[in-house]
């Protein structure tokens, strides 16, 4: 478990400076972002694992109001099922993204209005297995479940989409860096 309390100080934003353009500025004030993470992998035997992970944000402007794009609530869940001695590897996750704040613009006054943006739920499934050392084939389906959601107001988001490939390795396993 992880506890976190900071503090954003000159906090870039933008406005609008007439005729039509906007330009960025730093704000005065401070934003204040504080939590908890909580996060766990348990193995269930045979193979199979389950991750979970949680966290609980509490991002607030210098007016006190909820920052925007930033979820009071998120967690993802996974199960995940090794074998043929490691050589393959099935995956199913779903992530969870709680309902947030967005700014929205009045295409008319250019004024700004706070919106909120529903929770929303992704679920991947991928799957690998090694078929020759430093050969791997791997396949993988985002938004499995096509689900229709905002990360901000007014873009749309990418719908299911499958990837697959071979991934090459050369001279064993990838360095891991040293600390001195």
């Amino acid at each position: 478990m992880t506890y976190f309390d900071t503090t954003l100080t000159n906090e870039i934003d933008i406005k609008f400076v007439p005729p039509g353009v906007f330009t960025a500025f730093n704000r005065d004030g401070e934003s204040l972002r504080k939590g908890i993470e909580v996060a766990s992998r348990l193995a269930l035997g045979y193979g199979l694992s389950l991750g979970l992970s949680y966290t609980l944000l509490d991002a607030t402007e210098e007016t006190g109001e909820q920052e925007i794009r930033r979820p009071p609530h998120c967690g993802r869940v996974d199960v995940n099922y090794a074998f043929a001695g490691g050589k393959g590897n099935l995956n199913l996750a779903a992530a969870y993204n709680g309902e947030m704040k967005d700014i929205a613009f009045d295409a008319v006054t250019f004024s700004q209005v706070k919106v909120d943006l529903d929770e929303y739920w992704l679920v991947t499934a991928a799957a690998s297995y090694k078929v020759l050392d430093g050969v791997e084939l791997f396949g993988r389906v985002e938004n499995l479940f096509d689900a229709k959601y905002e990360e901000v107001f007014g873009f749309e988001t990418a719908g299911v989409a499958a990837y697959a490939g071979v991934r090459l390795t050369y001279g064993g396993e990838p360095a891991r860096p040293t600390l001195k």
